[in-house]
């Protein structure tokens, strides 16, 4: 009885395991725009899918806004958690550009490395 008990515990465990810890591929996407130069970098996890589409959302919004200005900012995106690191050419605008990332669906947090680079 007591062995058999070891291995349903076990199984338990493989299973529990299996569905708890996520398996993390990194991969980086470079697309070039016309006059611009943006890049992409993506983590994926199990949800890594729905971070491709919350990155895809990020850079919409900000080309939105300004498409040179927010030309060189690189967007990460993992768990919801999106990285904004890269240079801006005036720190004016970057309210809107936090707000613009804040309103896209999925966002859990904004983490913002970006600097100020005179053009």
């Amino acid at each position: 009885m007591k062995h058999r008990r070891g291995i349903i515990v076990r199984n338990a465990l493989v299973v529990m395991m299996s569905v708890f810890v996520p398996v993390v591929v990194a991969r980086a996407d470079l697309q070039f725009a016309e006059g611009a130069r943006l890049v992409t970098v993506s983590v994926e996890t199990r949800n890594g899918q729905l971070d491709d589409v919350i990155r895809r959302d990020v850079e919409t919004a900000l080309n939105n806004l300004h498409a040179t200005d927010n030309a060189d900012i690189s967007v990460l995106v993992k768990d919801g958690i999106v990285w904004l690191s890269g240079s801006v050419p005036q720190w004016q605008g970057n309210s809107s550009r936090i707000h613009a990332t804040r309103s896209v669906t999925g966002v859990r947090s904004i983490i913002n490395r970006m600097s100020v680079v005179a053009r």
